[in-house]
């Protein structure tokens, strides 16, 4: 989820925007009206960037796809499938985003899958608020170590210097890094402009087969 125009808010951020003047806008949709911002040139916008940015318990990045209408481009989504073969659950999901994924099973931010267990092949996409993404991966890698989960496919934000992607990183077999950001798609299929650079890891016995799936996205890296 990109930063918040104001926290008291429900926003879902769509991204920036370039005029043709030069001039920076911010634009996004609030109780489904979409509106825009205007920020100003390019020293206007680093200031906004920080200023949003430093809010605290707000997310660092571009996307949500549990706790908001941002999916997963089905390019990712049909590669995760070569590799697990099928997805039986996706815990942060949503109604209209498992049309994409076809997950077995979902939950929804309202269903709170943090509060079920987890088991299978899971695509986990997570909330990346600051709060809630390291639960999410918390809840993963526990059902993993207890041989719940028998595979995983984990797609979040490069943030090498978090303790939450460390951990990941550790328990991961493969990793991909994208070599250009996710665009992820609004509900329209319009595609955001995210703010930072993603990361593909993959937890499971067929790192051969991640590799050959996700290698058209970018540097594979073994565990």
């Amino acid at each position: 989820m990109l930063p918040m125009l104001d926290s008291r808010l429900v926003t879902v951020a769509m991204g920036y925007t370039k005029r043709k003047d030069g001039k920076w806008i911010f634009r996004w949709t609030e109780h489904g009206i979409r509106k825009t911002k205007y920020i100003g040139d390019e020293t206007a916008l680093r200031k906004w960037k920080k200023k949003q940015e430093a809010k605290p318990g707000e997310a660092h990045v571009a996307h949500n796809s549990g706790n908001n209408e941002w999916h997963t481009p089905p390019e990712f989504i049909a590669a995760a499938r070569k590799v697990m073969g099928a997805i039986d659950l996706d815990p942060a999901s949503s109604n209209l985003a498992n049309r994409m994924v076809g997950a077995a099973a979902y939950f929804t931010a309202e269903a709170d899958g943090l509060k079920h267990p987890w088991s299978g092949k899971v695509w986990l996409n997570p909330p990346y608020a600051v709060e809630l993404i390291g639960k999410f991966c918390a809840k993963l890698l526990q059902h993993i170590d207890h041989k719940e989960v028998t595979e995983a496919i984990v797609l979040v934000n490069n943030a090498t210097e978090t303790n939450w992607f460390q951990r990941m990183l550790v328990e991961s077999k493969a990793v991909c890094f994208v070599r250009q950001r996710v665009r992820f798609l609004d509900t329209e299929g319009n595609p955001g402009a995210p703010l930072q650079g993603q990361a593909i890891l993959y937890m499971g016995t067929n790192k051969e087969a991640f590799a050959r799936a996700f290698v058209q996205f970018g540097v594979i890296l073994y565990g």
